[in-house]
């Protein structure tokens, strides 16, 4: 905790308490505001991060991944009941298995697209993730 100080242009180093008094308690060293402005331009430090705003996009985009999920949660759910209700109204099995098979590719696909759409967004490492695209597409 660094409180109670006062620095000045003028002064290289100010010594304060850790506690912020005047005396007594363990003694910190600060650099002051000539040495900060020196070491600074010697050294290039990256730009500070853009402030995060919470944007209608942002919002609208949570929502409808959420929404996703709880769609395709519904639709595995729902599926052993269909597929058992087909098969007890007398559809061929092959049917039943054919339907199975149709509703897991349905949502298996867009999923797939937007995995390889997020990893060409997020193209950082090249090397793996062109493996990870190949794979997925």
């Amino acid at each position: 905790r660094r409180a109670g100080f006062v620095m000045d242009d003028d002064v290289d180093v100010v010594v304060v308490d850790d506690d912020g008094a005047a005396g007594g308690g363990m003694k910190t060293p600060l650099v002051g505001a000539a040495n900060a402005r020196a070491s600074s331009s010697s050294t290039t430090s990256p730009p500070p991060p853009p402030p995060t705003t919470t944007t209608i996009g942002v919002v609208f985009k949570k929502i409808l991944k959420t929404l996703w999920v709880l769609v395709c949660f519904t639709i595995v759910c729902a599926t052993p009941y269909v597929a058992y209700d087909m098969y007890a109204h007398d559809y061929q099995l092959h049917t039943v298995a054919w339907f199975v098979a149709f509703v897991f590719v349905a949502l298996s696909l867009p999923i797939t697209l937007y995995e390889v759409t997020q990893h060409l967004e997020n193209y950082r490492a090249p090397r793996l993730q062109r493996h990870v695209i190949r794979i997925l597409f």
